[in-house]
């Protein structure tokens, strides 16, 4: 089973020349029928302009080998948005129950799924099951022509269907292939930051790294997806990618939610591999519930689920004459990144290592290194803030109360100086899915400036809705604000509190900072 699927390399259409393009949608022409979509080739309206009937079954396609054009031109010139919109409005308009249409006079016709539908209203190819999230479920391997389909129309469409339902296939086969080797890696990934106990990490974790992990993972490879449609090129589309990025994580992120009410399934596994397997299987879940939706032809379900497609194929996005799907490379890069990247902070806050991991604000410009209890040789991280001002911070950790000695009963407890989580030097971005220090460091921080510069509870539930937090994620993955959180504090705050611990005066709300 190949992992990739097929790339669409050609797409043919043209545009007869003495033929003009359809008008405003639904208007009357001058000639009767009906009108297409507003084109500059027409007039200021139907009734007024040069619009003439036009059947997009006959427009001719047969000397349209261009490589050329963007996908917008070759999608405008097929006339493929009303193509859209004419099967769409027969699917709506045909009897039938649940997500299946008869296609055809009532006794006689098909029932059909949406996509065998649309496939079928345009000539295409029988048993596209778009919705169905397998490896050959029909919607898997690009038409090789426009002589596929009637007209080039129909072929653009079909051909936009199979170029998104293999971007998820393609998401949902690499994941199992990723996660089994993160499963793989676990016994080394426990020696080497901090062995995670069976108890350790509850319910409330599994679920914040299952909706995280999600959008951690997904905005980043959408976004790179729409980065790479010719569409994208047009400076004018910059806001609609954002938007649409969106609109795809939003969507998924509830499926996910939803996916995650059996969460005592989650908290009885016993082992964090196997922990790891029921989170990715949620994911599998969201994956194949996201791409029912888009292909459900369901015109009231979750986001307006025909809306998103509308949304995702219009304009001709997947179009373009050089449509590259992202390699399993790059897919194995974002899920790795995104599993470790909240693995490998969780392992220092609740493994049984007793680190209690923290940022250490310097208070002082960049150019100052250096702070009490501070090691020589930790890596000073300078980061500027949203206003400008560049600010100095360490990644270090207090461990319980053992290097702390009572001297005698003038001095009390003293405690030495911090120490690096366990692991630290590993994350070089050689390993470990590419994550690195900076990555962690930059992420408790982002959080850290978006609950205000305080040391807020870790939100309950993630936020999908909030835009800065889908932006975020959008722009720089594992480091957006929400998926690692440590206390951040000066140094003096800190020490106080990790002396005050050993002498049982209790642990601090944020420990060990505020």
């Amino acid at each position: 089973m190949a992992p990739i699927k097929s790339t669409l390399i050609t797409l043919l259409a043209a545009f007869p020349s003495g033929i003009l393009a359809r008008n405003v949608l639904g208007a009357s022409c001058c000639n009767g029928g009906t009108c297409g979509w507003t084109d500059e080739k027409c007039g200021a309206g139907c009734t007024s302009g040069p619009c003439v009937e036009v059947n997009w079954k006959d427009i001719d396609c047969s000397v349209a080998e261009d490589t050329e054009s963007a996908g917008n031109i070759l999608w405008d010139n097929a006339q493929t948005d009303f193509v859209f919109e004419e099967a769409l409005n027969s699917w709506l308009g045909a009897s039938g129950t649940g997500l299946q249409r008869v296609f055809g006079g009532e006794g006689t016709g098909t029932s059909l799924t949406f996509s065998e539908y649309m496939a079928k209203y345009v000539g295409g190819p029988a048993n596209m099951k778009c919705a169905t999230l397998v490896d050959r479920n029909g919607c898997d391997s690009f038409l090789e022509s426009c002589a596929s389909a009637d007209g080039p129309g129909g072929y653009l469409m079909l051909n936009s269907f199979i170029a998104l339902n293999n971007i998820i296939w393609n998401w949902y086969d690499q994941l199992s292939r990723s996660a089994t080797d993160v499963s793989l890696d676990m016994s080394t990934f426990s020696d080497t930051f901090a062995p995670i106990p069976s108890e350790g990490m509850g319910l409330a974790l599994i679920l914040d790294m299952i909706t995280l992990g999600y959008g951690a993972i997904m905005a980043p490879m959408w976004k790179s997806v729409f980065k790479k449609l010719d569409w994208f090129q047009n400076a004018d589309n910059f806001a609609t990618v954002e938007t649409l990025t969106k609109d795809m994580i939003s969507a998924g992120a509830t499926i996910t939610k939803d996916a995650t009410k059996a969460g005592t399934k989650l908290t009885s596994q016993n082992t964090l591999d196997t922990r790891i397997g029921a989170m990715v299987e949620t994911w599998h879940e969201s994956a194949d519930l996201l791409n029912q939706h888009i292909f459900s032809g369901d015109p009231l379900g979750l986001n307006d689920n025909l809306d998103l497609l509308k949304q995702l194929i219009m304009e001709g996005k997947f179009a373009g004459s050089d449509l590259d799907l992202l390699s399993a490379e790059e897919l194995d890069g974002h899920i790795k990144k995104a599993l470790y990247g909240q693995l490998i902070p969780y392992a220092w806050q609740v493994g049984s290592s007793e680190v209690y991991p923290f940022l250490v604000a310097t208070e002082k410009p960049c150019a100052e290194t250096g702070a009490d209890h501070v090691p020589s040789g930790a890596t000073h991280w300078c980061i500027t803030s949203p206003d400008g001002v560049e600010e100095g911070f360490y990644l270090m950790g207090t461990f319980g109360t053992s290097t702390c000695v009572f001297e005698d009963p003038f001095t009390g407890y003293k405690c030495y100086d911090y120490q690096s989580p366990p692991g630290l030097g590993e994350l070089d971005g050689t390993k470990w899915g590419g994550v690195t220090e900076e990555d962690i460091v930059v992420a408790a921080y982002n959080t850290w400036v978006a609950n205000g510069r305080t040391n807020g509870a870790r939100p309950e539930t993630t936020d999908f809705a909030n835009e800065d937090m889908l932006s975020r994620l959008s722009e720089s993955d594992i480091r957006a604000a929400g998926l690692v959180w440590f206390p951040v504090c000066n140094t003096a705050e800190a020490h106080n509190n990790w002396g005050r611990k050993a002498q049982s005066y209790g642990q601090s709300e944020h420990y060990p900072c505020n």
